[in-house]
């Protein structure tokens, strides 16, 4: 969804519930990714605005979202190095 059609919206719908049903990410994410596409909220005033550059308004909201890496835990490594171990001994063979 373009950064357009975001903050129009939240000009009638709250950010959580946009973020719920029309988007893929969370509020948080939502909230986070209009930041830095340097959009901004009021005290007192509904909605959420921007008075840059036209063009940051027809780019994706999801491209101002951070990604986050996940990292596997310790067991989850043990059981990728065993599936490893058997896939190369059953090659062997």
């Amino acid at each position: 969804m373009k950064i357009r059609e975001v903050l129009e919206l939240t000009q009638t719908i709250p950010l959580a519930t946009i973020a719920k049903d029309r988007l893929t990410i969370g509020k948080v994410k939502a909230t986070e990714a209009l930041k830095a596409s340097g959009c901004y909220c009021q005290n007192g005033v509904k909605g959420w605005f921007y008075d840059g550059d036209e063009s940051i308004l027809e780019k994706s909201i999801y491209d101002f979202v951070a990604t986050s890496q996940q990292v596997a835990s310790a067991s989850e490594l043990d059981a990728i190095d065993k599936l490893l171990l058997q896939n190369d001994s059953a090659c062997d063979q």
